[in-house]
Parts: structure tokens; C-alpha cells; sequence
């Protein structure tokens, strides 16, 4: 399961045993903790799941490196589902990032910030 895992997110996260997540009509879920990925994202979207897997692919790739080989435009897909999905496409920086995109910043500015 993705976990959001920011601040004001609405569970709380043993490390070693489980995550527990509290909806808004106050259900309860307990997920073993080995069964989660904590993200830095707001919202366990694929909207937002796509903005930060971008920030994580380009990360590990290197802006410089991929400009220099004439890529200028990242684009990354995320489905949920047959024909439910989310496109995430905008063009790479032209300085390096100092590590991933902060999610929130971007979804609430469009400012790409580390």
C-alpha cells in the first residue's frame, strides 16, 4: 500500500511493526509495515505519484547528462487501472536538482524546488 508520509498525514508508522492509517470518517487500517511504501507525497495519487517518480528518475539519471544528449522532456505514466491513468510530462531543468522534487511544493505552486 502507498502511504503518504509528510507531515499532517494521517497515520502513524512503527517502523518495525506496522502503519496504521486513519481515514477521515475515522475507519482504522493496520498494514504490516514491510507491506508499505512511505512517500513524500500528499496524496496517494497517481497524479502525484507520477510528479514524484519524474523527480526520482531524473534524480538518478542526472539533468546535465540527459541534456547533453538532446533529451529536453521527461514524461512518466502512472495507471491505476485500464485506461485510468495519470501523464506527468514537463521539460528537465536546466540546472541539476539537489535531490527529489518536493511533491507538495510542486502540486501547490507548478514551482519545481528540491
Amino acid at each position: 500500500i502507498v502511504v503518504s508520509d509528510t507531515e499532517g498525514s494521517n497515520h502513524k508508522s512503527n517502523k518495525k511493526a506496522s502503519v496504521t492509517l486513519t481515514c477521515e470518517d475515522g475507519s482504522t487500517f493496520v498494514f504490516p509495515r514491510d507491506d508499505c511504501a512511505l512517500l513524500p507525497i500528499v496524496h496517494a495519487t497517481a497524479e502525484e505519484m507520477a510528479v514524484y517518480l519524474w523527480s526520482r528518475i531524473l534524480d538518478g539519471l542526472n539533468a546535465d547528462y540527459l541534456l547533453n544528449r538532446g533529451i529536453h522532456t521527461m514524461e512518466v505514466i502512472v495507471a491505476e487501472a485500464v485506461g485510468q491513468e495519470a501523464v506527468f510530462r514537463l521539460e528537465i531543468p536546466k540546472e541539476s536538482l539537489s535531490g527529489p522534487l518536493d511533491v507538495a511544493n510542486f502540486v501547490t505552486t507548478g514551482k519545481i524546488k528540491p
